[in-house]
């Protein structure tokens, strides 16, 4: 049976999209995986930042809790080592 056309598996693929229709595939592949490379390098880089940032935040007001005299001495030292681990 004879068949007419490139079909769906012919030299461009269905509609001219196909594997081998060209050399820009590789090319479209490694944009994508670059824009997801550089998505979750600013997705952490984030997170680092607001993490020492809470940090920050969380100590002091641990040391106003201490100058005020809510927590002891001992209270004060064992909590701060908790948040900066």
């Amino acid at each position: 049976m004879m068949s007419y056309g490139r079909g769906f598996s012919g030299p461009g693929g269905c509609f001219g999209f196909g594997f081998g229709s060209g050399l820009w595939f590789p090319y479209v592949v490694g944009a994508i995986l670059l824009i997801i490379g550089i998505v979750m390098i600013f997705m952490i880089l984030k997170k680092k930042n607001n993490t020492s940032h809470t940090s920050s935040e969380a100590i002091e007001m641990l040391k106003m809790k201490y100058v005020k005299g809510e927590i002891t001495e001992e209270e004060y030292l064992k909590r701060k080592s908790v948040i900066n681990d």
